[in-house]
């Protein structure tokens, strides 16, 4: 496993972006590794999120981890050495299998400058392809609070203090922060920022070295597994952190979880920061309130001849409100009704009579187009039907005189009980009948029916009427 602080954490960025990498082979199980003396060989596919780091100055060295399909972790202390590629998925780099990407940029933790040797020792590598590996998944805000004192976690890297070629694990116990300061004794300085773990358990000969900085601190026994922290530094003995009483300290994803989040979604644009060894860079342009820039020459911001449209909505407007006004219904109104016996005759000998009467109607239609009417009159004596009238669809010319309907109405037919009170009026002073008129009329206006008023009203008939 890989030792202490030698590299700058960097959660290596492989590059989501840019061209798409070809398929990683993938290594048969039975391809196994032999264990080594500083940790077990690790089982595929479990390291398969885990990055080797190559510098041209100083060749394989130093341990990330895949949290994007273009992100990983890096960590570099003592030295400003920018990796020039970034290996995913080798179990072993003397052999082949994983895959190599392209450093695109860096990014390191902006408090970094200001205390390149305390706890913000943490950085991005951006690469210039994506990964098809599955990355490992960051732990929130609160997993440090979950977590209790003692509980199983395991770390990964490359180096035995000697070697780096070989992807090894080893279990090592979370301590709370707490524990941590108990088991430093006079040099209690860990943070928020920062994760201890140790001493490994009761294995001896397991822990981590020197090249393993920027590995990984892993909760989990199977997928999906969680990146607690990164290794940034431990106590050690010799090359490699493997006593009784050694600590390995970590830096805290759930504490970096908010700068983490901001860069990756930086990265997906292809936004850069400032890097401390002076590369050059971009950086992040400043809010603008302006979508784009047109000259004012451009034709799209010269006046144009509205005078046109103007005129046609005018025009749309005038037609529409004249559709509206000549469409609006208005009530067929009816006037005075005369009624009028157009013939009367007696039969003495049979006691009975004859009565032909003819109503007239003046009706007025206020509306802009022509409306019809039509409706039935009924002529009651007492409370018994005389006769009754069908007044047939009538045309009403639209906005013109009142047009006078006539109406011929047979009023004979009234029961032989009422024949003597007929009789009886007609032959005593005034000589005068009196009927009583109602009537249901309905008016069609377009696709409008209205119904009029109902006509209830009498009339007299003179008995010396022809």
């Amino acid at each position: 496993m890989g030792g202490a602080a030698a590299c700058l954490r960097l959660l290596a960025l492989l590059s989501l972006l840019l061209a798409i990498e070809a398929r990683r082979r993938r290594l048969q199980a039975d391809d196994s590794v032999q264990a080594a003396v500083l940790g077990s060989s690790v089982a595929r596919p479990a390291g398969a999120f885990v990055a080797a780091l190559y510098f041209a100055e100083e060749g394989w060295g130093c341990t990330g981890s895949l949290i994007a399909s273009n992100v990983s972790f890096y960590d570099d202390d003592d030295y400003f050495y920018k990796p020039s590629k970034v290996r995913i998925g080798s179990y072993d780099l003397s052999k082949a299998g994983g895959k190599d990407f392209k450093v695109k940029s860096v990014i390191v933790h902006p408090d970094y400058a200001d205390d390149p040797n305390g706890e913000s020792d943490i950085a991005l590598i951006v690469l210039a392809s994506k990964s098809k590996a599955t990355p490992i998944k960051l732990a929130a805000a609160s997993a440090a609070k979950k977590l209790k004192d003692q509980a199983a976690v395991w770390a990964a890297g490359y180096s035995d203090g000697n070697d780096f070629t070989t992807l090894r694990r080893f279990s090592t116990p979370y301590n709370t922060r707490a524990t941590c300061e108990e088991r430093l004794e006079d040099d209690p300085s860990t943070t928020a920022r920062t994760i201890c773990t140790g001493p490994p358990s009761k294995m001896t000969g397991q822990g981590v070295c020197d090249g393993d900085s920027g590995g990984p601190l892993i909760l989990g026994s199977k997928p999906p597994y969680t990146l607690l922290g990164v290794l940034s530094e431990a106590t050690q003995d010799k090359l490699c952190s493997t006593g009784r009483t050694s600590l390995a300290f970590w830096g805290s994803i759930a504490h970096f979880r908010p700068w983490i989040d901001n860069q990756l979604a930086k990265a997906w644009y292809g936004v850069h920061v400032r890097l401390p060894w002076g590369g050059a860079a971009h950086e992040p342009p400043p809010p603008s309130g302006y979508l784009t820039l047109i000259p004012l020459s451009d034709a799209r911001l010269q006046p144009r001849d509205t005078r046109v449209t103007a005129a046609f909505l005018l025009l749309f407007a005038c037609v529409v409100a004249g559709a509206v006004f000549v469409a609006v219904p208005r009530a067929v109104s009816v006037g005075e009704i005369t009624v009028k016996a157009d013939r009367m005759s007696w039969n003495t000998t049979k006691s009975t009579y004859q009565l032909k009467l003819l109503a007239q109607m003046p009706v007025y239609n206020p509306n802009f187009l022509s409306a019809s009417i039509e409706g039935d009159l009924h002529v009651l004596f007492y409370k018994t039907v005389a006769g009754a009238g069908h007044i047939k669809p009538q045309r009403l010319p639209p906005r013109a005189a009142p047009k006078s309907l006539g109406v011929a109405i047979d009023a004979s037919d009234v029961p032989s009980d009422y024949i003597l009170a007929i009789l009886s009026q007609c032959s005593t002073f005034p000589e005068v009948l009196i009927f009583f008129l109602k009537g249901k009329l309905t008016a069609r206006y377009m696709w409008q029916r209205q119904h009029l008023a109902t006509i209830d009203t009498y009339f007299m008939i003179s008995c010396l009427d022809p």
